[in-house]
């Protein structure tokens, strides 16, 4: 039985390779193993690029969130600036709206004064009328009172008794 089985002869890779072709085999797979490399070498560049820009990916990711950040506490204050416009707006409007009414007020307030004054006026003039007519009533009474002529003394005496008797009453 040990002899029976026969062994399986067992090749080298020389073996298959025909003599003549070796040296263009070797000289083949050199050449392979130099484009591997080189392919190898330009994916690690191409790797290295990439872990780069995945790098600066992830930084301009950070700055466009703080960007973004920025831009919402922007749109927030451009909203805040918007509400005080209309708010700054509302109270122009509501101030010139009191500035006409202050106008017409103070018209109103000139145009009373100016009748209060027409009205002193008539009242200053029908006193005056009445309060000489008074004097001359009275001085008419306290002439007719005197009998005789009268001196320029007398009237004088007159007038000053009138004038005193006015001021008291």
């Amino acid at each position: 039985m040990f002899g029976l089985k026969k062994k399986k002869k067992e090749y080298d890779l020389a073996d298959q390779i025909p003599v003549d072709n070796l040296k263009k085999y070797v000289v083949q797979g050199y050449e392979k193993e130099k484009s591997l490399e080189l392919k190898i070498e330009k994916k690690d560049s191409e790797i290295e690029k990439l872990q780069n820009d995945l790098q600066q990916f992830e930084a301009l990711k950070v700055v466009l969130e703080n960007k973004e950040k920025t831009i919402a506490d922007l749109n927030g204050r451009l909203y805040s600036i918007d509400r005080y416009k209309l708010r700054i707006e509302d109270l122009e409007s509501k101030n010139n709206t009191l500035r006409i009414e202050k106008k017409q007020l103070a018209d109103e307030v000139n145009e009373l004064k100016r009748q209060e004054k027409l009205i002193t006026e008539k009242i200053s003039d029908q006193v005056s009328k009445e309060i000489s007519a008074a004097i001359k009533l009275n001085l008419k009474k306290k002439v007719l009172g005197i009998k005789g002529n009268l001196s320029k003394g007398q009237v004088i005496n007159l007038i000053d008794t009138i004038h005193q008797i006015e001021q008291e009453g």
